[in-house]
């Protein structure tokens, strides 16, 4: 009973965190890149093991599984989730979308969702 709930609790409060971790990157001024081949999740070895006092080794921010923050600036992007196209005319009872890049730099992106309200009666 008690996981149900507490499942329950993460799935709502899921966009509140990714919002917050999002409002975090932005206030700290980061720049997200995409995950690089060099990245943790490579299959090829890497040269020289990272050390306890290496900046690209110690994390910062860990938004598990999305992504994780280093505090050498390095972003790693472990799930990239799939791109879904905007929409902007709504169906009956949903909500059109809108897509408005943020930072072309950076290609950091946000997606707006605009309610269809119902109309008055009068």
């Amino acid at each position: 009973m008690a996981t149900s709930s507490a499942a329950s609790l993460a799935k709502r409060s899921f966009p509140f965190i990714a919002l917050f971790s999002l409002a975090y990157l932005l206030l700290t001024k980061r720049r997200i890149l995409p995950a690089s081949p060099s990245s943790s999740f490579s299959s090829e070895p890497s040269s020289s093991p990272p050390t306890i006092d290496d900046p690209n080794s110690q994390v910062e921010f860990d938004f598990a599984p999305f992504l994780r923050l280093y505090k050498s600036g390095r972003v790693e992007r472990r799930v990239v989730p799939a791109v879904v196209p905007a929409s902007p005319s709504a169906a009956p009872g949903g909500a059109a979308s809108f897509d408005v890049v943020l930072d072309p730099l950076t290609g950091l992106a946000a997606r707006l969702y605009f309610p269809v309200l119902p109309t008055p009666r009068r």
